[in-house]
């Protein structure tokens, strides 16, 4: 256990309680009672917390967001894909405990199962210690995805707010350009480019086209001192 101590940058007193944390109810018998030995109750107590957690980060961290920009980069932070992400990066997918019917059909990589044993696990770390230590867990290992340019591409359309611009300033010759292409077809990334005729205003490279047209228009919004986010 002390390997992943390590790599959460917490160590529980109460072992009983992250056991429970990483027990996935494919692994208790019928007859036994779910609430007293799997990762339920805990989950239900971590979902809480870590909304809660991320809403405050939010709400200071971005003074000038509005409500409903912070509820749609809340929702993206706390989505089951972005859970399961980093639920793998703390390697729980090697402590979880499973059934063998979910062990056989391969639960360990499924994004619900995982991001559920997070839930449970931030839970398991208020039970054993108090909110402070819980909210500074959240945000360590949070903090990536907070500042992560890809959860403000899910909250704003950035495209949409370069062409608003620059049709403002009577500009309309305007294009997104593919300029290169690297990687296999199932891993590709693309280098495009925002081009007024000939200059270019913005650059950006993403896993699609469409990715990497909104992060060229964010370059070319920040080139402009226009970035909302940061």
């Amino acid at each position: 256990m002390n390997e992943l101590f390590k790599v959460l940058g917490y160590t529980f007193k109460d072992l009983d309680t992250l056991k429970k944390a990483l027990t996935h109810s494919s692994a208790v018998n019928k007859t036994m009672n779910r609430a007293d030995h799997t990762n339920q109750r805990l989950e239900f107590l971590g979902d809480a917390l870590l909304e809660a957690v991320i809403s405050k980060e939010l709400y200071f961290r971005f003074p000038k967001l509005e409500e409903g920009a912070l509820s749609r980069m809340r929702a993206a932070i706390v989505r089951e894909e972005t859970l399961a992400e980093v639920s793998r990066k703390l390697s729980l997918d090697k402590y979880l405990i499973l059934g063998k019917g979910e062990e056989l059909s391969r639960g360990r990589d499924k994004d619900s199962i995982l991001s559920d044993c997070l839930e449970a696990l931030i839970g398991a770390v208020y039970v054993d210690s108090d909110f402070t230590e819980v909210e500074a867990f959240i945000i360590n290992h949070f903090e990536e995805t907070i500042t992560d340019n890809s959860i403000n591409l899910k909250i704003f359309d950035y495209k949409t707010m370069i062409q608003e611009l620059l049709q403002k300033e009577g500009e309309r010759n305007f294009y997104y350009s593919v300029v290169k292409e690297e990687g296999k077809d199932h891993l590709k990334i693309f280098h495009v480019v925002l081009l007024l005729e000939d200059k270019v205003l913005g650059e950006g490279k993403g896993s699609s086209k469409k990715d990497a047209e909104q992060k060229a228009a964010m370059d070319a919004l920040e080139k402009r001192g226009k970035s909302i986010v940061f």
